[in-house]
């Protein structure tokens, strides 16, 4: 896989690449074309251990997506059980979040504006204009 973005390599849930990526400093908070980072991407689609390493090298656990969906929202309200490695990290993940100052439960996508209006989650977080 040559060329490829940090959000490729989690698309293709390629931690190897991932690793790669982040040691090269690429940008975490890249986003595609529906204003998701690669730890939404992640978050979303259970790769909790890729998730991890996004966190631990700095990405943004407020992140969200044009249509109000988190990271955060994703770690919560996965359905895995933590006796696979995802499952696992995913524990992990819920203290990360809370040590950096997420707040459960997160807001769903419906009440995320009015979340963002009235400072229950940080106005840094706003989703991009697509």
């Amino acid at each position: 896989m040559t060329n490829k973005t940090l959000i490729d390599a989690v698309r293709y849930r390629d931690l190897t690449l991932v690793e790669k990526l982040i040691q090269q400093e690429i940008d975490l908070e890249q986003r595609d074309h529906r204003g998701s980072t690669p730890l939404r991407i992640a978050a979303g689609s259970d790769q909790f251990v890729i998730a991890e390493k996004l966190i631990e090298a700095g990405a943004d656990p407020f992140t969200m997506d044009s249509l109000y969906i988190t990271a955060a929202g994703g770690v919560e309200n996965s359905l895995l059980t933590p006796d696979s490695p995802d499952g696992a990290a995913r524990l992990r993940l819920l203290e990360v979040f809370k040590e950096k100052g997420v707040t459960f439960p997160v807001p769903s996508p419906q009440e995320m504006p009015q979340a963002l209006k009235d400072g229950r989650w940080p106005k840094h977080a706003t989703p991009p204009l697509l």
